[in-house]
């Protein structure tokens, strides 16, 4: 299975960035969503020193929160400037900047270049509290590239599939636009989040295709954590790429179901929710690549 193990995002802070060196941790004066302290207190063992600056945000006229100091660094006009200022609180042995993750969401990567040349030292982004910039970039780049040769239509949701032949040949959403593809990965959310319904006597069904369900009776159950668990790890049976058996017992050729969706899992038990989504459906993505070329 090509399923990666993790990734870092652009000039994310690692283990091997940090260790042995002399640390200097930015920290925007008025920013709830990032604890410096708590950083500091949690790498202070491997590294030789360590400071936190506090420092004034981009523009003091915008909140503090993560998006917003975000918008602020995409706007700055000159970005050595504002870091020349940084820099002459800088301890002169620090050799590793750590900044919060959210220096801008379209110019990141200039901001961070800018940084590092004006310090003349590394500099690094820490993940902070939701939002998550990064996860908002990356979504950016996603659809960006998904532009290039396709649409996406927002606001909709899907309420049928056009099947022939064991191949779904399209599918129709709630503005009754037809929306055809050679091939069709589902991750609409699951039982939680409404990709699969449950009915009021108990009984769990994914209305699209009609798929196989693991339902696990949570009406059964008599402690709430056990219901909860009950619905967390119902879900559609599929094979072992991820395909959708139905009711009928009828294999589906070029569908694909992910994250929670899926069945025998639970995302709050195993604090794997987000770690299982983009697993499986990477291992979708290369499962269609392969259907696709055969």
């Amino acid at each position: 299975m090509k399923i990666p193990s993790y990734g870092l995002y652009f000039n994310q802070i690692n283990f091997e960035n940090i260790y042995n060196k002399d640390i200097t941790i930015i920290k925007f004066q008025n920013q709830k969503d990032f604890h410096a302290e708590l950083i500091a207190q949690s790498i202070k063992q491997y590294v030789n020193t360590i400071e936190i600056l506090n420092v004034v945000q981009p523009d003091t006229n915008q909140h503090s929160d993560s998006s917003s100091l975000a918008i602020s660094f995409d706007n700055l006009s000159s970005p050595d400037n504002y870091f020349f200022n940084i820099n002459k609180k800088i301890n002169k042995k620090t050799s590793v900047v750590i900044f919060p993750a959210v220096l801008g969401l379209n110019k990141y990567m200039e901001i961070i270049r800018s940084a590092e040349k004006t310090f003349s030292k590394k500099c690094f982004e820490a993940p902070t509290l939701p939002p998550s910039i990064p996860g908002i970039r990356l979504n950016k780049i996603l659809e960006r590239e998904v532009l290039k040769k396709n649409y996406i239509h927002r606001g909709s949701h899907i309420l049928k599939a056009n099947i022939e032949n064991n191949k779904c040949l399209s599918v129709v959403d709630n503005f009754k636009r037809i929306i055809k593809a050679r091939a069709f990965i589902f991750a609409n959310g699951g039982i939680l989040m409404g990709g699969i319904k449950v009915k009021s006597n108990g009984e769990i069904v994914e209305e699209i295709f009609d798929s196989k369900i693991q339902n696990n009776n949570h009406t059964k159950c008599e402690k709430s954590y056990e219901t909860l668990n009950a619905l967390q790890t119902s879900g559609v049976l599929t094979d072992n790429k991820l395909k959708p058996i139905s009711n009928s017992n009828n294999q589906l050729e070029n569908v694909f179901f992910t994250g929670r969706n899926l069945s025998n899992w639970n995302p709050s038990l195993e604090l794997s929710g987000e770690g299982v989504s983009i697993a499986s459906g990477w291992y979708s993505a290369n499962n269609i690549s392969s259907y696709l070329h055969d």
